[in-house]
């Protein structure tokens, strides 16, 4: 028997030897092939469209600046292993001015990470790029109302901004650059170069002080003149405004500080100066010290600063609260009298203007400013070669009806003084002018407050106002300005805030469903869809893909053949899609701005273009998709204004192209390859969450979802999911509260996989829930079984990289062999509190989990230390999270002495790296640290020395002695088979590779 035993154990021994020696080879390769693989998936990668309709797949689970939604994506790069930002052209910027970094190594150099950081300190959006082209093409399709600072490096430099130097939006240039002697050369020629370092310190101080310089110089084009002759001033409209959202009196009370804070975090997501700022305000915000935030550098100062001084619309609603508090502050310190100076950059033609026209009014949108130090204010002023420096000189005297003001320190002692910086003026403020004099050297601009009751037309639309609260004459003023885009914002905010039943929705609805027929008559009027000289490309299912798309929608493709050159003037007042070949796209020159092209990728053309495609489906796939996302944009756009009879007629198009190319595919099937899976990307939304909500979401599921998105608006949430519909697939979470209307709203879409509710409820239907703890259990459980799908879905169409990257399996709870409790060792793993005593757990792989019968499994600490008390007697071993290390630590007992050796799986790589410093403090007790998806490997490792190991105390039991072998042997197996199909995935790979040889 023991000789048995002994040959028994050797043979096991030498089978985790070889399988280890296997496994490093094996992993070696698969580590190559997966870098080859992931360098064909970023080179084939799309970057984000101009165009709003089209698909924008999300990568990873970080998120950008998009107002809205996640903007993180993976460029044309030579590194695999760094996301750049490439950002949406259609997103709101919530400051003046963005950075944008252009350098080959970006985010692969410590050094510029670490400059990143700096840089966002600064300026929070910063956008980093690796390639000259694809940062070209960005540039050039940018918004033209945004100001960028460029900053490239030396080569890069010379390439690209001879390009774009005459964009309107590139407002200032630095050269960031090793050899500055060289660069300041071919720099010289470019105006809008600032300057050209090499010292990092150096570039920031630059740009912080020229930043300010010019923000400084926005506040000037915020300055608005107007003669007292005309009887409607476009200032009209904004002083209501603000006279609506300043008063209780007009529209509900409720808060738009969780609405503000949200929008903040979205922005900040990858600035980890900024979400700490924001984390302060969020837990330290009063509304006593409102005005204390106003005077610190911060995100938050810039993005109310630019919101009021471009009478932002859905931004001033969203800064209510804070209005409101700045407002109610500086009425309670109102100052009576005050003599103040302010300096302020104004644009020649700005003073040429105030000149001629003596006696107007002067308007400044934002908050205002000055100083009652003259002097020390004067020595402080610069020469500016492109502005003139003015010397404001203010007069105020407080009576009814002018905007108030106030000496800082009388609000708060605790505000430091600023030179500049001592008195502040509401929002709005209107003065007179005065005489614009030279001074000794200096210009001086004479201004006096006034208030309504000096503006007659002004004050009896306020008296108005309150009388028949009629809030359309906002929108009816914005028309009579040719505001149009205003006016509908500001709709389309009044339809969010007003109760359904409010007197005023009818006319809001009509003049939104108004406006909507103006500017969209027809489906897909604004688009044309080209395709050209695909034809020699196309197999027997993308013709009939693309005969059945041109039925379809016959008034908005063309189709051309054999073409050299195209001329896109014949499609005036169009956004064009072009869908060529890459030969054909490398023969165009001079394409429009409105030209977006989508190329299918060839091996022997070196053409450089962010939109291609490796096979012909995809290409056809892409105008399907593009078509269908159109026609659901115009269903969301009908509903939010209120025309369910058009949204329908728009759901029913694109659920008819669905239908018609779903059909093709089916009929299809047996004889063409099967169509490629692109719903892989799975994110988590959450409509209205309360406060700490996705924070834990977050904490809880970390990667297992690419990105996590929350939205305070339903139609806003409808935009994105439409927007990302052939991308992502989703999960929902709603509040209870919420009408079972909008979540029938949502189902119509293919991409929503599941929607839970959440929060106090009667309704015993099984996605609603009112703990997080059942939330998370169910969401566990349903993830499982989407992956567990996807990864069935990839392996049907034999496509094993993307099932080993996306498939991950499930398990039922482990059954535990009471056999093995007389054994001396006992081995115990411990899981996170978030699961219920029974159902899955996504570490542990569903072909294992019956063979792991040597381990007893607790879902809650209490009772694992409870096993621990029952059996002192025991070498107790333990495989536990990181984060139950730390409760446990937090309530050791007596029991933590009969623990032996502790095995800490990690979720992320940080709580690794902080595990690994807990190893080195107690090696007596903890065996090993790693990561969660090495728990799998570990358990089996483990159970196959364990069973070997216990079949010696049963040798004299020939059953349990054959059945703890077999179990090994089962166990064995497993990890071979595991590790053979790797060398089979390894083995596709190969032959593919000597195949394309």
């Amino acid at each position: 028997m023991e000789s048995c035993e002994t040959v028994r154990s050797d043979i096991v021994a030498l089978s985790i030897r070889l399988i280890e020696e296997a496994t490093e080879k094996a992993l070696n390769i698969m580590h190559d092939d997966i870098n080859r693989t992931d360098q064909n998936i970023q080179n084939s990668q799309q970057t984000i469209s101009k165009v709003s309709y089209l698909p924008k797949e999300q990568m990873g689970n970080k998120t950008g600046k998009n107002f809205f939604s996640q903007l993180w994506k993976r460029s044309s790069t030579n590194s695999s292993k760094f996301f750049l930002t490439i950002p949406s052209n259609e997103q709101i910027a919530l400051e003046t001015f963005l950075l944008v970094w252009l350098d080959p190594h970006v985010n692969t150099s410590d050094e510029n990470r670490e400059t990143q950081v700096k840089l966002r300190k600064v300026l929070t959006c910063l956008y980093t790029f690796d390639n000259v082209t694809t940062c070209e093409k960005w540039l050039k399709e940018y918004d033209a109302n945004e100001k960028l600072i460029l900053i490239v490096s030396g080569a890069y430099g010379n390439q690209i901004v001879p390009k774009v130097h005459y964009l309107p939006t590139i407002i200032s240039i630095y050269v960031y650059c090793l050899d500055v002697n060289r660069n300041k050369t071919w720099s010289m020629d470019y105006s809008k170069v600032q300057s050209v370092v090499s010292d990092t310190d150096e570039l920031l101080k630059q740009i912080s002080m020229h930043q300010n310089n010019l923000e400084n110089v926005e506040d000037s084009k915020a300055l608005q003149t107007y003669s007292l002759d005309i009887k409607i001033a476009s200032y009209t409209w904004y002083n209501l405004l603000l006279e609506i959202l300043l008063s209780s009196d007009y529209l509900p009370s409720s808060s738009t500080f969780r609405e503000f804070i949200q929008i903040l975090r979205e922005y900040c997501s990858n600035d980890e100066y900024g979400s700490s700022l924001i984390t302060t305000f969020e837990k330290t915000y009063d509304s006593q010290d409102a005005v204390l935030w106003l005077t610190n550098d911060t995100p938050l100062v810039r993005f109310v600063n630019k919101a009021l001084r471009e009478q932002d619309i859905n931004m001033l609603f969203v800064l209510r609260f804070l209005l409101i508090d700045i407002h109610k502050q500086l009425m309670k310190h109102q100052a009576n009298s005050l003599h103040v100076f302010r300096i302020q950059q104004m644009m020649k033609s700005q003073m040429d203007h105030i000149l001629a026209n003596p006696g107007q009014i002067l308007t400044f949108n934002g908050f205002l400013f000055a100083s009652t130090d003259k002097n020390k204010l004067i020595s402080t002023m610069k020469v500016d070669d492109q502005f003139e420096t003015v010397l404001v000189d203010i007069k105020a005297t407080y009576r009814p009806g002018v905007a108030s003001f106030a000496v800082l320190s009388d609000i708060n002692s605790d505000i430091s003084k600023q030179i500049g910086h001592e008195v502040l003026f509401m929002c709005d403020s209107i003065f007179r002018i005065g005489s614009l004099t030279l001074r000794n050297s200096i210009w001086v601009l004479e201004l006096t407050l006034i208030g309504d009751n000096d503006l007659n037309e002004l004050s009896k639309m306020k008296e108005q106002l309150k009388c028949d609260l009629n809030l359309c004459i906002i929108s009816d003023l914005l028309h009579y300005c040719e505001k149009p885009d205003k006016a509908i914002a500001y709709c389309q905010r009044l339809s969010n805030e007003l109760p359904k039943q409010h007197a005023l929705m009818p006319r809001i609805n009509k003049e939104l469903s108004k406006t909507s027929r103006q500017t969209n008559s027809s489906s897909l009027a604004d688009v044309q869809f080209v395709v050209i000289n695909l034809s020699s490309h196309l197999n027997d299912l993308t013709s009939v893909l693309l005969a059945t798309l041109f039925s379809l929608a016959s008034d908005s493709i063309v189709i051309y053949q054999n073409e050299t050159k195209l001329d896109f003037s014949q499609w005036p007042n169009k956004i064009i899609l072009l869908f060529t070949t890459t030969q054909f796209a490398a023969t165009l020159k001079n394409v429009p701005t409105c030209v977006t092209i989508y190329a299918l990728n060839s091996d022997d053309c070196n053409f450089e273009d962010p939109y291609h495609f490796a096979t012909i489906q995809d290409l056809v796939d892409q105008l399907s998709n593009a078509i269908v996302q159109k026609y659901r944009l115009e269903t969301c756009r009908y509903n939010q204004i209120g025309e369910p009879d058009k949204a329908n007629e728009q759901e029913m198009k694109a659920n008819r192209v669905e239908h018609e190319i779903k059909k093709v595919y089916e009929q299809m099937k047996e004889n063409s390859p099967k169509k490629p899976l692109h719903n892989i990307a799975l994110t988590i939304i959450w409509l209205r969450p309360e406060v700490g909500d996705m924070e834990s979401l977050k904490e809880v599921f970390g990667e297992y979802f690419s990105s996590y998105h929350s939205f305070f608006n339903q139609h806003t949430c409808h935009y994105y999911i439409v927007e990302n519909e052939h991308r992502n697939d989703i999960f929902l979470i709603m509040n209870t509260s919420s009408e079972q209307s909008i979540a029938n709203g949502f189902r119509q879409f293919s991409n929503v996989k599941n929607i839970y509710f959440y929060g106090q409820s009667t309704n015993s239907d099984e996605k609603t829930f009112d703990t997080r703890n059942d939330l998370y259990y169910r969401l566990t459980y349903d993830l499982i079984g989407h992956y567990g799908e996807l990864g069935d879905n990839y392996q049907e169409n034999d496509q094993l990289k993307e099932a080993r990257d996306f498939f991950m399996n499930t398990v039922e709870d482990i059954e535990y062999d009471p056999n093995y409790s007389l054994v001396d060792t006992h081995w115990l793993l411990l899981y996170d509190d978030h699961r219920d005593q029974t159902g899955p757990s996504i570490a542990v792989e569903v072909a294992h989990a019956h063979l792991l019968k040597f381990i007893r499994t607790y879902h809650t600490l209490p009772d694992c230390q409870q096993h621990i008390r029952n059996n002192r007697q025991k070498t107790i071993k333990l495989f536990i999270t990181n984060n139950k290390l730390v409760d446990w630590d937090n309530n050791a007992d007596a029991s933590d002495l009969d623990l032996k050796k502790l095995y800490i799986y990690c979720n992320t790589a940080r709580s690794f790296a902080d595990m690994k410093r807990w190893n080195g403090c107690y090696q007596d007790k903890i065996e090993d640290v790693f990561m969660y998806d090495e728990l799998n490997y570990r358990l089996v490792y483990v159970g196959i020395n364990h069973a070997n190991e216990a079949s010696k105390i049963f040798e004299t039991n020939a059953g349990l002695y054959r059945k703890c072998l077999e179990d090994a042997r089962r166990l064995c197996d497993a990890l071979s088979d595991k590790f053979q199909k790797k060398k089979d995935m390894i083995d596709i790979k190969l032959s593919e590779q000597s195949t394309q040889q």
